[in-house]
């Protein structure tokens, strides 16, 4: 076991320094206080809320697949190009021309139900297509998979 001496308190010379930093932050925190909790300026109007560029992706065209069964969704758009299911739900991807279209399913007392919709890119830097356009392309893939070819 190391034993380090004890020194004497007179011994420490930074032991005069330390109430002066103590005074220099009592002086100084509350103009620090004071500039960061400083109130916003009072309007009428409530401030407008900000979308990400997910909650766009998630408009009332989500409200499209809403609440469908895997088996609705199906007959709408076809056999998912991917699919991966756990205990609790299932998430499939369509991967279309230009878009993925992402379908997250959640468990119910009725089966798997579509609980949100997303569009997303195929290659990198592109701009992603609204959802319902998505779904759209998605509808007109399994129309032209399931006409009969000449």
């Amino acid at each position: 076991m190391v034993r380090f001496p004890r020194l004497a308190a007179r011994a420490f010379p930074g032991r005069a320094v330390v109430p002066l930093v103590l005074a220099g932050l009592v002086l100084t925190l509350p103009a620090i206080v004071g500039a960061k909790t400083s109130a916003p300026a009072e309007t009428d109007e409530a401030p407008a809320p900000r979308k990400s560029a997910e909650a766009k992706a998630k408009t009332p065209a989500a409200g499209l697949l809403t609440g469908a069964s895997a088996a609705q969704a199906t007959a709408r758009l076809g056999a998912p190009d991917l699919d991966h299911a756990e205990a609790g739900g299932a998430l499939w991807t369509y991967r279309l021309e230009h878009c993925a279209l992402l379908l997250a399913f959640k468990q119910s007392p009725k089966g798997l139900r579509v609980v949100e919709a997303f569009a997303g890119v195929r290659r990198r830097g592109e701009t992603p297509l609204p959802l319902a356009a998505c779904i759209a392309e998605a509808e007109a893939r399994r129309r032209t998979l399931e006409s009969p070819q000449p």
